[in-house]
């Protein structure tokens, strides 16, 4: 479908004009979809598009290492270790199907409605990947400027993905999955910060404040296994 020209949710954020209900209606969809297709074999076999994650263990996961002694960023050695363990598990058995980009330049604003595009890297994988890469660009939108929009919408996006999931949620949503979204959204923020798409950092140097405070959330996440929006969310 040609949507036109619609605005995408990280214009709305850089704008303050995020349209009320956005957390609602995405997180509801998004649980929605993740407890649907959970451990359903037809969806696994349609959806086996294992490459996605190959590339992404390769270019992100055990990038990780590389990309902070790259930047003479000091880091506990753990956290590459675990950015690439997570990695290597993504590329194993799935237990649903994700959207795989979720972040807010795939999604469309139509007046009410919202559109998600981008839908190349879908595969049946791991609902934490979903969950902690918006969780990584709402917090990077915040960072460089759009707290105020972008902290509540991450905050509504999370309590409505877990009431979607419904029955689902013991069995989705559990310390793995939690502990999984934090690993993810940290190696997401510094392959951002420090990797060829660096997503509101372009033309920042590594030594830059914005960037190394950006880094250490990060590895924070990473190194703790969690965040504070997703232990509110997730208790």
């Amino acid at each position: 479908e040609d949507l036109g020209a619609l605005p995408d949710l990280g214009r709305l954020l850089r704008a303050g004009r995020v349209p009320a209900g956005t957390g609602r209606v995405l997180g509801r969809f998004i649980g929605g979809l993740h407890a649907r297709s959970m451990d359903d074999a037809e969806i696994a076999k349609v959806f086996d598009n294992a490459a996605v994650q190959q590339t992404r263990l390769n270019v992100q996961y055990r990038a990780i290492g590389p990309l902070l002694a790259q930047a003479g960023i000091a880091a506990p050695p753990a956290a590459a270790r675990r950015a690439a363990r997570l990695g290597e598990r993504l590329t194993g058995a799935g237990r649903c199907l994700i959207m795989g980009d979720l972040w807010p330049d795939s999604v469309l604003v139509q007046g009410r409605r919202l559109r998600l595009i981008d839908w190349e890297l879908a595969h049946f994988g791991q609902p934490a990947q979903d969950v902690g890469h918006l969780l990584a660009h709402l917090w990077m939108h915040g960072h460089q400027g759009a707290a105020a929009q972008s902290a509540p919408l991450a905050r509504s996006f999370l309590e409505h993905y877990v009431d979607a999931l419904g029955d689902r949620a013991r069995s989705l949503a559990d310390d793995r999955f939690r502990a999984d979204c934090a690993v993810h959204q940290g190696a997401e923020i510094i392959a951002r910060c420090l990797g060829p798409f660096r997503q509101g950092y372009a033309g920042l140097p590594a030594t830059s404040a914005p960037v190394r405070e950006a880094v250490a959330f990060a590895i924070d996440c990473i190194m703790a296994g969690d965040d504070p929006l997703l232990a509110a969310a997730l208790p």
